[in-house]
């Protein structure tokens, strides 16, 4: 068997480890117990098996990421700090062993792997498992009103790896399925991106049909207008994401379900004060950049949120450190090197340009919102993750048993 089939089937193996793990470990997990080793002993071993790809195979966006773990594993070792050390480490080289490697992009597989997902939907939820279900609850079939509390519905037993699996499916089949089948999983990507109840899922959906439609105006190539819009959305994101007025402005909508999904509540919100609860990203990047002040040049390594905020806090994750927000959490964890991070999505997506990928284009808009506003699944043991690493090394050559057009393939 040839080492690039082994190679392939290692991979999309540890893709669907992960996403079968997600039904049975999940939430807050102790360190060196049974499930944290089901979570880091696979991927390790991964790294370990397929490590030559860590001296060979390097393209200006994986040397980004190599000098990113260089100097952060440096600063680490200076400051005696081993859990930023490990944590770098483990993450970095598996990025760099996924796209050294060029795993090919396998739609058939990926759009399997949904559909076991949907399975595991049904079966999690009736054994009790998933929470969150499959159907939101109806108070009255008659009248179709839904409860509040059970309006949200999930692939697995963590709603956000939901409504950010389902967007992928929705992206990579508008982009290589040209068959009949591309309307089912449409259809139930958007099921559960929608219901997921993910602001940030349904944000980049809404980025990412704006970007094809102006497609259509203004060709897709290198050009300036191109660099920069992705820079655009981002920028728009942040800004509506923490504008008390444009919450306020959402809230008024008579609609319980869309008040429900967009802002989690169905009342109406009238003050700034209501909406801290929406806008809660604004207050973790705060303290992260407040952290990252204290040394910029290296960081703080290792922290709490507790060792540097000050008071009661009403949020589970403020007394943590604020992962929802990956870039900005290591901007503070190791200063100014975790801008290497935002080069690597710059290279990536110029290359995309290059290439004229407007699917990896795409992927460099989704990773970078993901680690603005829901990191927590920036991490090398899960499937989200991987799927991420993959597609941002995407290029036409890669793709593997896919019912795409020529030209789809040649964007």
């Amino acid at each position: 068997m040839k080492v690039s089939v082994v190679r392939n089937v290692v991979f999309y193996g540890l893709v669907l480890y992960y996403l079968v793990l997600n039904y049975f470990v999940f939430g807050t997990i102790e360190k060196y117990s049974v499930e944290y080793f089901l979570l880091v002993i696979p991927v390790a071993v991964f790294v370990l098996v397929f490590s030559p790809y860590l001296a060979i195979g390097y393209s200006n966006r994986t040397l980004i990421l190599g000098i990113f773990m260089l100097v952060t594993c440096l600063i680490s070792v200076v400051r005696l700090d081993h859990q930023t050390f490990l944590t770098c480490c483990l993450l970095t080289s598996t990025f760099i062993v996924v796209c050294n490697s060029r795993v090919p992009l396998n739609i058939k597989v990926i759009n399997a792997f949904y559909i076991l997902a949907l399975i595991g939907c049904a079966v999690s939820y009736h054994a009790g498992i998933n929470t969150f279900g499959y159907l939101p609850e109806l108070e009255s079939i008659s009248g179709f009103q839904l409860r509040e509390d059970k309006l949200r519905i999930s692939l697995f037993p963590l709603s956000p790896e939901s409504a950010f699996f389902s967007l992928f499916i929705i992206i990579i089949n508008y982009y290589f399925n040209k068959s009949i089948s591309r309307y089912f999983f449409y259809a139930a990507g958007g099921y559960f991106m929608v219901f997921s109840a993910s602001r940030t899922a349904i944000a980049i959906f809404a980025f990412f049909a704006c970007f094809e439609l102006t497609t259509r105006v203004v060709k897709f190539r290198p050009r300036v207008f191109y660099h920069s819009l992705n820079v655009i959305f981002i920028f728009a994101f942040v800004i509506l994401s923490n504008l008390k007025e444009f919450h306020i402005l959402l809230s008024e909508s008579e609609n319980p379900i869309f008040r429900a999904i967009m802002l989690r509540t169905e009342q109406q919100i009238t003050t700034a004060s209501d909406t801290r609860d929406v806008a809660t990203r604004l207050w973790i990047w705060e303290q992260h950049l407040r952290i990252f002040s204290i040394n910029p040049l290296a960081g703080v390594g290792t922290y709490e949120f507790g060792d540097y905020v000050e008071g009661v806090r009403s949020k589970v994750y403020h007394f943590t450190t604020g992962s929802e927000s990956f870039l900005t959490a290591w901007l503070a964890r190791v200063g100014i090197a975790a801008l290497l991070i935002v080069a690597f999505v710059v290279a990536a997506q110029s290359r995309a340009l290059e290439l004229r990928s407007r699917f990896t284009y795409t992927m460099c808009l989704f990773f970078f919102m993901v680690m603005i506003s829901y990191g927590s699944f920036v991490v090398p043991y899960n499937f989200m993750f991987l799927l991420m690493a993959l597609s941002l090394n995407f290029s036409a050559t890669d793709l593997v048993e896919s019912e795409a057009s020529p030209s789809v393939q040649n964007q």
